[in-house]
């Protein structure tokens, strides 16, 4: 019993480990900082996930009153509220969060999450 315990939790960490080895970032653009006019002319979230199709993220703006704004989408490209509040706020730095993406087999696996720096 304890035999099948240990091989069923190693399984299970191996299956949560292997998806931090995919990662985001906007426009093809990995680094920690995006330019503001590249990030408002692309405003595309890609992967280094061949085999995966993003089908839905959180971008969170930190406020200057220590509020959050929080908006969501489905798909990989930024939506108008997104663009409109990057546009308005003019924040310093982005969040993507809650990555969620699809595998050609159709399991979904989640992306860690990324804090852009926007200059």
């Amino acid at each position: 019993m304890k035999n099948i315990l240990l091989i069923f939790l190693v399984g299970l960490s191996t299956s949560i480990f292997s998806q931090t080895d995919y990662s985001v970032g906007i426009c093809n653009n990995y680094n920690e900082e995006i330019l503001r006019s590249q990030l408002e002319n692309c405003g595309e979230l890609t992967t280094n996930c061949e085999e995966c199709n993003i089908i839905s993220f959180i971008m969170t703006i930190p406020n200057s009153n220590s509020s959050i704004t929080e908006i969501k989408t489905f798909g990989k490209r930024f939506n108008s509220q997104m663009m409109t509040a990057i546009k308005k706020k003019k924040p310093k730095k982005i969040i993507i969060e809650k990555i969620i993406a699809k595998m050609k087999d159709g399991t979904t696996i989640s992306i860690p999450s990324i804090t852009i720096n926007i200059k």
